[in-house]
């Protein structure tokens, strides 16, 4: 797959908060929590405002969500789903993920992917898989959030060398004076045996991280990662927001919500675990909530075997404008 970036314009903007990167902390151990509280809890919001010059608001902006795979709630080695953007607007970001299912059923997200094809209209993409095949009750959600082309927009991507190795991270970096608008990860050759940890931009907007793990039985064959990223001058009010989970230890579940400041509206949702959460871990849904007047980020992530490692905290991302 080609993708040209297109030609560079516009200015930079100012970062106005520190990248937060975190690790996790395996020395104690602890007992799991068997339960979590049924809303989702909304951490502290760790990001400041970006401003940007010039800046255009995002007139015309909409979302389209579809999970019709909830009518088709049997057993399955894989399910996709696919929003598809109104004809005439542009695919800005998205979310999505798993719907039903149990904790410690094995099934991860292997795909959560903005896409501008050649040809027709784009479409954010969603794919979670079983390796069992054997799972009973659960679905696929993919939300695109859509508007007319954006300034100076553009793709963005990066990708993993394929090998075996247990962790793999891909980076996509926008274009100088451009920044993250959408995001999305993708795992390719894995077989259902590795899962997104990992899907979220920086804290600067400059790029998207995207990371999978393979289970705790691993996997011998030759798989790779790849990160997206829609990439624009900054529109006006452009904001990226962060939160982390109550649960910060060895919870078999953890959730956090982000949300975007006042009347602005969300772009594209993000969500992830630490770096070096282990390999029990995936993520089951990055949710994103948007339109025109709304803008909402719900991350969730769980065991997927049962493991007394402290994972520390998950993050939600909402990246936001006016």
């Amino acid at each position: 797959m080609l993708i040209v970036f297109a030609t560079l314009s516009g200015r930079g903007i100012v970062l106005a908060i520190r990248e937060g990167i975190f690790m996790i902390r395996s020395s104690r151990r602890r007992h799991h929590v068997a339960s979590v509280t049924s809303g989702l809890a909304l951490a502290a919001v760790l990001a400041a405002t970006l401003t940007a010059s010039p800046a255009m608001a995002v007139p015309g902006i909409t979302d389209v969500t579809d999970d019709t795979a909830s009518f088709n709630f049997g057993p399955a080695s894989s399910k996709t789903e696919t929003a598809t953007c109104p004809a005439g607007t542009r695919v800005v970001g998205g979310g999505g993920g798993l719907l039903g299912g149990q904790v410690a059923d094995g099934l991860v997200i292997t795909q959560m992917q903005p896409v501008r094809p050649p040809y027709g209209e784009d479409f954010y993409r969603v794919t979670v898989n079983d390796p069992s095949g054997a799972v009973d009750d659960w679905g696929v959600r993919a939300t695109a959030i859509c508007a007319p082309e954006l300034e100076d927009m553009s793709m963005a991507f990066g990708y993993s060398t394929a090998s075996s190795s247990s962790t793999q991270l891909a980076t996509a970096v926008c274009p100088t004076g451009r920044k993250v608008v959408g995001n999305g990860g993708t795992v390719y050759n894995a077989g259902g045996q590795a899962g997104l940890q990992v899907m979220r931009a920086s804290t600067d907007g400059a790029r998207v991280y995207a990371q999978a793990h393979e289970d705790a039985d691993g996997y011998s064959g030759d798989w790779y990662v790849f990160a997206w990223a829609v990439c624009a001058t900054a529109p006006a009010g452009y904001e990226i927001v962060m939160a982390e989970s109550p649960q910060r230890d060895s919870e078999t579940t953890k959730n956090v919500r982000a949300e975007c400041p006042g009347s602005k509206t969300l772009l594209s949702a993000g969500a992830a675990t630490g770096f070096s959460a282990p390999a029990q871990v995936a993520l089951q849904f990055a949710h994103a909530y948007g339109g025109p007047t709304s803008g909402t980020a719900d991350g969730y992530a769980a065991e997927n075997e049962p493991t007394f490692v402290d994972w520390d905290f998950i993050v939600a991302q909402a990246i936001c404008a006016t």
